[in-house]
Protein backbone atom coordinates (compact mmCIF):
# COMPACT_ATOMS: atom_id res chain seq x y z
CA UNK A 1 0.00 0.00 0.00
CA UNK A 2 1.10 3.52 -1.18
CA UNK A 3 1.44 6.27 1.17
CA UNK A 4 -1.33 7.86 -0.84
CA UNK A 5 -3.63 5.09 -0.23
CA UNK A 6 -2.80 4.89 3.78
CA UNK A 7 -5.97 5.90 6.22
CA UNK A 8 -4.86 6.75 9.54
CA UNK A 9 -7.37 5.05 12.16
CA UNK A 10 -10.06 6.97 13.07
CA UNK A 11 -9.84 8.79 16.15
CA UNK A 12 -13.08 7.64 17.62
CA UNK A 13 -11.69 4.13 17.31
CA UNK A 14 -8.11 5.39 18.73
CA UNK A 15 -9.53 6.65 21.47
CA UNK A 16 -12.39 4.02 22.98
CA UNK A 17 -9.27 1.46 22.72
CA UNK A 18 -7.18 3.89 24.87
CA UNK A 19 -10.28 3.92 27.48
CA UNK A 20 -10.54 0.36 27.15
CA UNK A 21 -6.66 0.37 27.95
CA UNK A 22 -6.90 2.84 31.11
CA UNK A 23 -10.06 0.51 32.35
CA UNK A 24 -8.07 -2.66 32.21
CA UNK A 25 -4.95 -1.35 33.66
CA UNK A 26 -6.99 -0.35 36.66
CA UNK A 27 -8.46 -3.68 37.14
CA UNK A 28 -4.91 -5.66 37.20
CA UNK A 29 -3.68 -2.50 39.90
CA UNK A 30 -7.08 -4.03 41.79
CA UNK A 31 -6.61 -7.89 41.27
CA UNK A 32 -2.75 -6.78 42.59
CA UNK A 33 -3.46 -4.49 45.29
CA UNK A 34 -6.35 -7.49 46.59
CA UNK A 35 -3.42 -9.72 46.22
CA UNK A 36 -1.01 -8.12 48.45
CA UNK A 37 -3.49 -6.63 50.85
CA UNK A 38 -7.17 -7.92 50.51
CA UNK A 39 -8.51 -5.04 53.46
CA UNK A 40 -7.36 -1.95 51.37
CA UNK A 41 -9.48 -0.47 49.05
CA UNK A 42 -7.99 0.25 45.74
CA UNK A 43 -11.51 2.64 44.29
CA UNK A 44 -10.93 4.44 47.27
CA UNK A 45 -7.50 4.70 46.05
CA UNK A 46 -8.10 5.73 42.72
CA UNK A 47 -10.81 8.40 44.11
CA UNK A 48 -8.82 10.03 46.55
CA UNK A 49 -5.89 10.22 43.32
CA UNK A 50 -8.36 11.73 41.29
CA UNK A 51 -9.54 13.97 43.72
CA UNK A 52 -5.99 15.55 44.14
CA UNK A 53 -4.90 14.99 40.39
CA UNK A 54 -8.25 17.13 40.03
CA UNK A 55 -6.61 20.21 42.40
CA UNK A 56 -3.27 19.92 40.44
CA UNK A 57 -0.82 17.12 41.80
CA UNK A 58 1.09 15.28 39.03
CA UNK A 59 2.14 11.21 39.25
CA UNK A 60 5.98 13.25 39.10
CA UNK A 61 4.99 14.93 42.35
CA UNK A 62 3.39 11.80 44.14
CA UNK A 63 6.64 9.71 43.48
CA UNK A 64 9.20 12.66 44.78
CA UNK A 65 6.41 12.66 48.16
CA UNK A 66 6.81 8.98 48.46
CA UNK A 67 9.93 8.51 48.13
CA UNK A 68 11.42 11.02 50.47
CA UNK A 69 8.73 9.52 53.30
CA UNK A 70 9.64 6.36 52.95
CA UNK A 71 13.58 6.12 51.72
CA UNK A 72 15.87 4.01 53.96
CA UNK A 73 12.72 2.85 56.00
CA UNK A 74 11.86 -0.39 56.71
CA UNK A 75 8.50 0.36 55.72
CA UNK A 76 5.83 -2.88 55.68
CA UNK A 77 4.15 -0.27 53.05
CA UNK A 78 6.43 -0.25 50.60
CA UNK A 79 5.21 -2.29 47.84
CA UNK A 80 1.96 0.12 48.19
CA UNK A 81 4.42 2.73 46.40
CA UNK A 82 4.39 1.13 42.54
CA UNK A 83 0.30 0.61 42.79
CA UNK A 84 -0.28 4.26 44.03
CA UNK A 85 2.20 5.34 40.92
CA UNK A 86 0.91 3.40 38.39
CA UNK A 87 -2.33 4.68 39.65
CA UNK A 88 -2.10 8.28 39.36
CA UNK A 89 -0.68 7.91 35.91
CA UNK A 90 -4.03 6.29 34.99
CA UNK A 91 -5.68 8.65 36.30
CA UNK A 92 -3.65 11.40 34.60
CA UNK A 93 -3.96 9.19 31.09
CA UNK A 94 -8.16 9.47 31.38
CA UNK A 95 -8.11 13.39 32.40
CA UNK A 96 -6.05 13.71 29.42
CA UNK A 97 -7.75 11.39 26.81
CA UNK A 98 -10.62 13.92 28.09
CA UNK A 99 -9.35 16.65 27.20
CA UNK A 100 -8.44 15.80 23.96
CA UNK A 101 -4.87 14.91 24.69
CA UNK A 102 -4.59 11.38 23.26
CA UNK A 103 -1.12 10.84 22.85
CA UNK A 104 -0.18 12.84 26.03
CA UNK A 105 -2.95 9.91 27.52
CA UNK A 106 -0.59 7.08 25.94
CA UNK A 107 2.31 8.79 27.64
CA UNK A 108 0.51 8.72 30.50
CA UNK A 109 -0.51 5.27 30.25
CA UNK A 110 3.03 3.93 29.49
CA UNK A 111 4.30 5.78 32.19
CA UNK A 112 1.96 3.40 34.42
CA UNK A 113 2.24 0.41 33.08
CA UNK A 114 6.32 0.71 34.15
CA UNK A 115 5.43 0.75 37.94
CA UNK A 116 2.19 -1.57 37.58
CA UNK A 117 4.95 -4.19 36.41
CA UNK A 118 7.08 -3.29 39.91
CA UNK A 119 4.10 -4.14 41.48
CA UNK A 120 3.61 -7.25 39.52
CA UNK A 121 7.03 -8.04 40.67
CA UNK A 122 6.09 -7.16 44.09
CA UNK A 123 3.12 -9.17 44.14
CA UNK A 124 5.23 -12.50 42.65
CA UNK A 125 7.77 -12.23 45.56
CA UNK A 126 4.96 -11.71 47.97
CA UNK A 127 3.32 -14.83 46.88
CA UNK A 128 6.23 -17.15 46.82
CA UNK A 129 6.94 -15.58 50.24
CA UNK A 130 3.67 -17.11 51.72
CA UNK A 131 4.05 -20.07 50.06
CA UNK A 132 7.44 -20.92 51.22
CA UNK A 133 6.56 -19.73 54.29
CA UNK A 134 3.06 -22.39 54.57
CA UNK A 135 4.93 -25.17 53.11
CA UNK A 136 7.76 -24.34 56.24
CA UNK A 137 4.67 -24.06 58.80
CA UNK A 138 3.16 -27.09 57.55
CA UNK A 139 6.77 -29.20 57.87
CA UNK A 140 7.20 -27.95 60.78
CA UNK A 141 3.44 -29.36 61.81
CA UNK A 142 3.69 -32.45 59.85
CA UNK A 143 7.45 -33.44 61.34
CA UNK A 144 6.04 -32.74 64.88
CA UNK A 145 3.37 -34.73 64.49
CA UNK A 146 5.53 -37.73 62.80
CA UNK A 147 8.40 -37.63 65.67
CA UNK A 148 5.25 -37.73 68.16
CA UNK A 149 3.98 -40.98 66.38
CA UNK A 150 7.31 -42.78 66.77
CA UNK A 151 8.10 -41.57 70.26
CA UNK A 152 6.75 -45.11 71.47
CA UNK A 153 9.66 -46.64 69.92
CA UNK A 154 12.43 -44.80 70.81
CA UNK A 155 10.93 -45.00 74.26
CA UNK A 156 10.83 -49.03 73.91
CA UNK A 157 14.85 -49.08 72.61
CA UNK A 158 15.29 -46.97 76.11
CA UNK A 159 13.48 -49.85 77.62
CA UNK A 160 15.10 -52.47 75.69
CA UNK A 161 18.85 -51.72 76.18
CA UNK A 162 18.35 -51.78 80.07
CA UNK A 163 15.77 -54.93 79.58
CA UNK A 164 18.43 -56.55 77.41
CA UNK A 165 21.51 -55.42 78.69
CA UNK A 166 24.63 -58.39 79.02
CA UNK A 167 25.78 -58.88 82.91
CA UNK A 168 29.23 -56.67 81.95
CA UNK A 169 26.75 -54.08 80.10
CA UNK A 170 27.25 -53.54 76.37
CA UNK A 171 30.79 -53.22 74.64
CA UNK A 172 29.56 -51.30 71.72
CA UNK A 173 26.72 -49.71 70.41
CA UNK A 174 26.71 -51.98 67.38
CA UNK A 175 26.27 -54.80 70.27
CA UNK A 176 23.41 -53.06 71.38
CA UNK A 177 21.98 -53.11 68.05
CA UNK A 178 22.15 -55.92 66.67
CA UNK A 179 20.80 -57.45 70.46
CA UNK A 180 17.57 -55.29 70.34
CA UNK A 181 16.50 -54.87 67.22
CA UNK A 182 14.57 -57.97 66.30
CA UNK A 183 12.06 -57.01 69.29
CA UNK A 184 12.33 -53.66 68.34
CA UNK A 185 10.86 -54.83 65.39
CA UNK A 186 8.13 -56.64 66.86
CA UNK A 187 6.77 -53.62 69.11
CA UNK A 188 6.86 -51.48 65.68
CA UNK A 189 4.57 -54.05 63.40
CA UNK A 190 2.52 -54.78 66.54
CA UNK A 191 1.99 -50.92 67.53
CA UNK A 192 1.38 -49.72 64.23
CA UNK A 193 4.10 -47.37 64.40
CA UNK A 194 4.70 -45.63 61.36
CA UNK A 195 8.26 -46.76 60.72
CA UNK A 196 9.90 -48.79 57.77
CA UNK A 197 10.94 -52.05 59.10
CA UNK A 198 13.76 -51.91 56.43
CA UNK A 199 15.06 -48.89 57.91
CA UNK A 200 14.63 -49.40 61.45
CA UNK A 201 18.60 -51.06 62.01
CA UNK A 202 19.59 -47.71 60.47
CA UNK A 203 16.89 -45.81 62.09
CA UNK A 204 18.36 -47.69 65.72
CA UNK A 205 21.74 -46.75 65.15
CA UNK A 206 20.61 -43.29 64.60
CA UNK A 207 19.01 -42.97 67.77
CA UNK A 208 22.27 -44.78 69.46
CA UNK A 209 24.44 -41.86 68.14
CA UNK A 210 22.05 -39.24 68.25
CA UNK A 211 19.12 -39.31 70.70
CA UNK A 212 19.25 -37.61 74.00
CA UNK A 213 17.03 -39.96 75.91
CA UNK A 214 18.67 -43.27 73.62
CA UNK A 215 22.04 -42.36 74.36
CA UNK A 216 21.52 -41.61 78.15
CA UNK A 217 20.14 -45.10 78.46
CA UNK A 218 23.08 -46.65 76.77
CA UNK A 219 25.56 -44.43 78.83
CA UNK A 220 23.75 -45.87 81.75
CA UNK A 221 23.86 -49.46 80.36
CA UNK A 222 27.36 -49.96 79.04
CA UNK A 223 30.30 -51.72 80.26
CA UNK A 224 32.26 -49.92 82.69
Amino acid sequence: MSRQEYEWPDSTRVEGNLAETIEKSHAQLFDLLECLDAEQSYEELKDALLDRVERGLTAEDLWQDLMLKYFNQSDPDHYFIPIIISCAYNVQARRAMDSGLTEKAWFFLTEGSYYRGLAEGKSVDENTLKIVEQRHENGRKGGFGKAQKIKPARDEVVRLLHEKRPPAGWETKVQAADTIVGDLMKFVTDKKIPLTLSNLPKKLKEWLSQDTDVCAAFDATKHP
